[in-house]
């Protein structure tokens, strides 16, 4: 689910990126403006790039669009999708750790 959501983000940036390229340069409010729209609609994503605009010498028009994935990314990427379950417990083993959550789990589900 993560990775598709990476996907159409970046595949979204790319179309900014593309339509900003075809009409030559663009102001920077209107520029800033489709990059918060996709950043809204991609705050999970968002947060792991860095988006730069490179403007021109008067600063009101954009003349690059670009974006850096941020070792974070790749951090969280390792964890999705895994349980990570911490305890105090020294004394016991991973398999009597999951047999304890697992009653958790159940006993949970019992109740009205």
């Amino acid at each position: 689910m993560d990775t598709l959501k990476e996907k159409r983000f970046l595949e979204d940036l790319e179309r900014l990126k593309a339509s900003d390229s075809k009409k030559g340069i663009l102001l920077v409010t209107k520029v800033a403006e489709r990059v918060g729209r996709i950043k809204e609609r991609y705050p999970s994503m968002s947060q792991y790039y860095d988006i730069s605009l490179e403007l021109n010498e008067k600063q009101k028009k954009v003349v690059s669009l670009s974006w850096v994935k941020l070792p974070s990314r790749e951090k969280s990427a390792t964890l999705t999708g895994c349980y990570v379950m911490e305890t105090s417990h020294r004394d016991i083993g991973a398999q009597e750790i999951w047999r304890l959550y697992t009653t958790l789990v159940k006993s949970r589900g019992s109740v009205p």
